[in-house]
């Protein structure tokens, strides 16, 4: 007796407590309303009164946000709006939002019937069940729900129609039910199979679902005095016979599941454009052929899931995407080619007629680039570009032409695309340009020397190479096509060239010192985008020596002891402390090496001069302003050995 009597005290309080929660949410759910909540505010609040653990919880959001919602004659479209949040943030299930939606009865309200219908139907693609087994039976229970409700709306529909044939929104809810009736029993093989499944699972429901739509049998009969239109009153009838049998249609195609190959593919990709451009594409043409092996897919797909993967890296405006894609793409896809013996030659034309079907991100990468992109890629894989290409000139104008008729359709139904209305949009042409600009600098710099008469054409050279960006395409342009390790061997070499010399004029001093710190520059921008692993390990002079030794780069600030290992020397130290008290720094018959190896304890006199009193902070103004005047690579120089100082500090100079 006694236990009796606690069993229903507990079950009096666990009620209690339910009441008490679902008067909290509706409470929260009314002030969201009144504050126009967004949807995070509301995320955030509603996770103190419901847990994702919980199926009551789950059903009790469900039905507090539909009924609150349907109040009025038109729904509540914030509530609705904080619903689709719960949905995508698993707050509230699929299943409990069917099954509160399926107790929905106020026919009289068509606006809110219309906002019912058009949530399913827009999440009629990801409606599914994430839980146990327990959780899929009652999925499919929700589904044999939901059907039957939408007998009953259709029937309620005929009957408010035949009271008023004008009314546009009836007319629109009739369609969308018939539309939703369609993706349950013959759409989606798998949503399908699952509500068949239901049917079988629960007599009850399914003895519910078979007099809804002998209902709605009778009703249909009027609907051809209200809407004149003999395929409407088919189609009903036709989805009634489904429902009614007992199995899924012999009709109904299981296919095979969508491809995941592109989230497969993404990240490798990425990795390889982003984190190592200058790669010779083997690594990565083995490891996609795995993956090809691993999913079974023909290269045709590969193609497409290749070239959709390269296209949504271009809407990131990053101009190594942009030489990926124009420049290693067709190498990628023909090393692939090679590791694969069973294709036919036509799977790349396939694959890239494959990539038409992306329209909507095609239209958005050509306002973006300010080109036509695909045309591009195709062009890349044409025998414009390749000597052996992989598609031929037949094929290429068909694909051309069907992006074409793509791009006219566009223009009649939506207008011309506005580029000004992305703020990152840019001209993707530019890297076959930077592709053929860097052919000929290469050329132009095999056919130079470090002879002193040679610095002013140089300097011409390097001053069209770092104008405005167009050094990050060359770069982008150079680390995509392979001749990136040259160029910096070029640089290098000049660079090493104009370090001293023993006798000269004052302007080829001049040009000498300009030639030197712009060599220097463009090898510390380098070296920041690939990393020291650029330079060649039998590379000469004071450049190599000092980015390996003493330039910081991400994660790796060098220790104090390095920067004694370039061999600065306390007379040079002295002497251009002494020219910079005097004035300016001499520039003829200077050892730039020398210098960039000492600047850095210039840089530390002056500071302790400065703590020590010995000099004003006019002085230190005008010294720090001769050093930054001079050459650019000073401030580089003494920058790194800041860092240095501030990282490990007097007390571990060996870091």
């Amino acid at each position: 007796m006694i236990f009796f009597v606690k069993f229903s005290d507990a079950l009096i309080m666990t009620q209690d407590k339910g009441l008490n929660r679902s008067a909290a949410m509706k409470a929260m759910l009314i002030k969201a309303w009144r504050e126009r909540w967004t949807a995070s505010q509301f995320g955030t609040q509603i996770k103190t009164l419901v847990t994702k653990s919980s199926p009551a919880e789950d059903a009790d959001l469900a039905e507090q946000i539909l009924s609150l919602s349907a109040n009025g004659p038109s729904p509540n479209r914030l509530l609705l709006d904080l619903l689709d949040h719960s949905i995508a943030s698993q707050l509230t299930s699929y299943t409990a939002v069917i099954n509160s939606l399926s107790r929905f009865t106020k026919y009289n309200l068509p606006h809110c019937t219309a906002a019912f219908l058009n949530l399913i139907y827009k999440h009629r693609t990801f409606i599914t069940s994430r839980g146990q087994i327990e959780d899929f039976v009652q999925f499919s229970l929700s589904l044999v729900s939901l059907a039957t409700w939408l007998l009953h709306t259709a029937a309620a529909t005929v009957a408010r129609l035949s009271e008023n044939r004008e009314s546009k929104v009836d007319q629109s809810n009739l369609y969308l039910i018939i539309n939703v009736l369609k993706w349950l029993t013959t759409e989606d093989s798998l949503i399908a199979c699952i509500f068949y499944t239901g049917k079988s699972e629960d007599m009850e429901l399914h003895q519910d679902l078979i007099i809804a739509a002998k209902d709605l049998s009778k009703s249909i009969e009027q609907l051809h005095m209200i809407i004149p239109e003999n395929k409407l009153q088919d189609q009903l009838m036709n989805l009634i016979q489904k429902i009614r049998a007992p199995q899924p249609s012999a009709k109904l195609k299981l296919g095979r599941p969508k491809s995941s190959l592109i989230l497969s593919i993404q990240s490798l990709v990425s990795f390889d454009v982003v984190l190592n451009p200058t790669s010779d594409l083997n690594q990565l043409a083995s490891q996609l052929s795995v993956i090809m092996t691993m999913h079974k897919e023909r290269l045709a797909n590969m193609v497409c899931e290749l070239t959709r993967c390269c296209m949504f890296g271009l809407n990131d405006c990053c101009d190594r995407w942009d030489a990926f894609t124009l420049l290693k793409l067709n190498r990628l896809v023909e090393k692939i080619q090679e590791n694969k013996q069973d294709h036919r030659e036509e799977e790349v034309y396939e694959g890239l007629m494959k990539v038409l079907q992306y329209n909507h991100l095609l239209n958005t990468i050509d306002a973006k680039c300010k080109a036509n992109a695909f045309e591009l890629v195709v062009t890349s894989f044409s025998p414009d570009k390749r000597k052996q290409p992989l598609i031929t000139e037949m094929h290429c104008k068909q694909l051309l032409a069907a992006r074409q008729q793509q791009i006219e359709k566009r223009l009649q139904t939506e207008g011309e695309f506005k580029t000004n209305n992305y703020t990152e949009s840019r001209d993707i042409n530019m890297i076959f340009k930077a592709d053929s600009t860097l052919q000929t600098i290469i050329k132009t710099f095999e056919n130079r020397t470090t002879d002193s008469n040679e610095f002013e054409n140089l300097l011409s050279v390097m001053y069209h190479i770092v104008k405005g960006s167009s050094f990050d395409l060359l770069l982008s342009a150079a680390s995509a096509n392979g001749t990136l390790p040259h160029l910096v061997s070029k640089l290098l070499f000049f660079n090493k060239g104009t370090q001293e010399s023993m006798g000269e004029s004052n302007k080829v001093a001049q040009n000498r010192a300009a030639l030197f710190d712009m060599t220097f520059l463009m090898l510390v921008y380098t070296v920041q985008c690939f990393s020291t692993s650029i330079l060649s390990p039998d590379a000469e002079g004071i450049f190599p020596r000092w980015a390996r030794l003493c330039m910081t780069e991400p994660g790796n600030v060098k220790p104090l002891e390095s920067f004694k290992e370039l061999g600065g020397t306390e007379t040079l130290v002295d002497g251009l402390l002494q020219q910079m008290m005097q004035g300016e720094i001499r520039v003829q018959v200077i050892k730039w090496n020398q210098v960039c190896a000492s600047v850095h304890e210039v840089m530390k006199e002056i500071l302790l001069g400065l703590e020590m009193g010995s000099i004003n902070q006019d002085t230190y103004n005008r010294l720090l302003q001769q050093l930054s005047n001079k050459l650019c690579c000073f401030p580089i120089c003494i920058a790194s050995w800041l860092v240095s100082s501030a990282h490990f500090g007097d007390e571990d100079p060996t870091g």
